[in-house]
C-alpha cells in the first residue's frame, strides 16, 4: 500500500498591524505627500488605496475633509472606512457664521442642525447626546449659539 502524504496549506490568519486615522480631501487622494510617504512605510500599494478611495469618496463634495480609519495587515493589505468631517471643520465651513468684537463667531441655529443631520449617519448615538456633544465643541471653540444671524 502506498500512502501520500498531502501537506496541508498553513491556514494563514489575518493580523493586524496597525489602525490609522487621516484626514483627507474627498476625490484629492494622490501618491504625493503627505499620503504617499504616510502608506509607503508600511510596503502598501498607495495607487491602489487612492483609487479605490477616489472612487468611494464621489458621494461627498468635491474637497471635503473626511476622516479615513485605516486597517493595516500583516500580508501587505488594507481596509478603510470612510467617515464624515471632525465638528470643528464643519463649523468653519459654514457660511452663516460671522466674526464679532467679543467672540470669534456667531453660529445659528440651522447650522447646528444641518451639523447633527451629516454627524448622525457615523455615530449610533441618539441625537440629544450628539447635540450635547457639538455644543461642547462650540464652546471650545469661543462659538456662541444663537437663534438667528441677520446679515
Amino acid at each position: 500500500m502506498l500512502f501520500l502524504r498531502l501537506k496541508k496549506k498553513k491556514n494563514v490568519e489575518l493580523e493586524i498591524l496597525r489602525k490609522v486615522r487621516i484626514l483627507v480631501p474627498t476625490q484629492g487622494a494622490t501618491i504625493a505627500p503627505p499620503l504617499g510617504p504616510t502608506l509607503g512605510q508600511f510596503g502598501l500599494n498607495i495607487k491602489d488605496f487612492c483609487d479605490k478611495f477616489n472612487e468611494r469618496s464621489k458621494k461627498f463634495d468635491s474637497d471635503f475633509i473626511v476622516t479615513v480609519w485605516l486597517t493595516l495587515y500583516n500580508n501587505k493589505t488594507l481596509t478603510f472606512i470612510i467617515k464624515t468631517s471632525p465638528v470643528a471643520f464643519l463649523i468653519n465651513e459654514d457660511d452663516e457664521s460671522i466674526e464679532s468684537d467679543f467672540f470669534s463667531y456667531y453660529v445659528a441655529l440651522t447650522t447646528l442642525y444641518k451639523i447633527v443631520n451629516i454627524k448622525s449617519t457615523d455615530l449610533d448615538i441618539n441625537q440629544i447626546s450628539l447635540l450635547k456633544s457639538i455644543i461642547g465643541t462650540l464652546k471650545g471653540m469661543n462659538v456662541i449659539l444663537v437663534n438667528n444671524i441677520f446679515k
